[in-house]
C-alpha cells in the first residue's frame, strides 16, 4: 500500500515536471519570436537605409533616379541604374510582405508601407511603368496583389 502511495506521488511529481517544461519551452518560444521579430525589422530597416543612401552623394544619379521616376528619357546606363534601383525595392517589397504573412511584421505598419508603395505606382508615371513591365519577373504573386488590391490605385493597362 505504501509503495503503491509512493508511485502515485512520484508519478504526480513527474506529471508536475512535465507540465513545468512545457510552460517554460512555451516562453522561450515567445521569446525567440520576439527576437526573431526585432531582427527581422533591424534587417528591413537596414536594407532600406542601405538602399536610400546608396548613392546620396551622386547628383547625377538622383536626378537620372528622379527623371525615370516621372518617365522622362534616360540614357541607356541611366536606365539600367533605374531598373536596378526600383527592382531592389521591390525585392524589398516581397521580403516586406513576405515577413507580414509569416506574421513577423505588424498588420497596421504592412498596410502603411502597402499605401504608400501604391501612392508612388500610381502617381510617379516612371515607376508606373517599371512597375507593370518588371513585376511578373521580380514580384511574387502575393506581393503583386497587395499592390494591386485597391482598384483605383495601380493601373497596369
Amino acid at each position: 500500500m505504501k509503495v503503491e502511495r509512493l508511485n502515485q506521488w512520484l508519478t504526480l511529481l513527474a506529471n508536475l515536471g512535465v507540465i513545468a517544461g512545457i510552460v517554460f519551452l512555451a516562453l522561450e518560444l515567445q521569446q525567440n519570436t520576439e527576437m526573431i521579430r526585432a531582427q527581422s525589422r533591424a534587417d528591413m530597416s537596414r536594407d532600406v537605409g542601405n538602399l536610400l543612401s546608396l548613392h546620396v552623394n551622386d547628383p547625377e544619379y538622383i536626378d537620372a533616379m528622379s527623371r525615370g521616376l516621372h518617365g522622362e528619357t534616360l540614357t541607356e546606363i541611366e536606365a539600367v541604374q533605374f531598373r536596378r534601383t526600383y527592382n531592389a525595392m521591390i525585392w524589398h517589397w516581397n521580403n516586406l510582405e513576405y515577413q507580414h504573412r509569416a506574421g513577423l511584421y505588424p498588420t497596421s505598419e504592412y498596410r502603411l508601407q502597402m499605401n504608400i508603395i501604391r501612392r508612388d505606382i500610381s502617381q510617379l508615371s516612371g515607376f508606373n511603368k517599371h512597375w507593370c513591365a518588371s513585376k511578373a519577373a521580380n514580384a511574387s504573386v502575393e506581393l503583386i496583389e497587395s499592390v494591386e488590391a485597391d482598384p483605383n490605385g495601380v493601373n497596369c493597362e
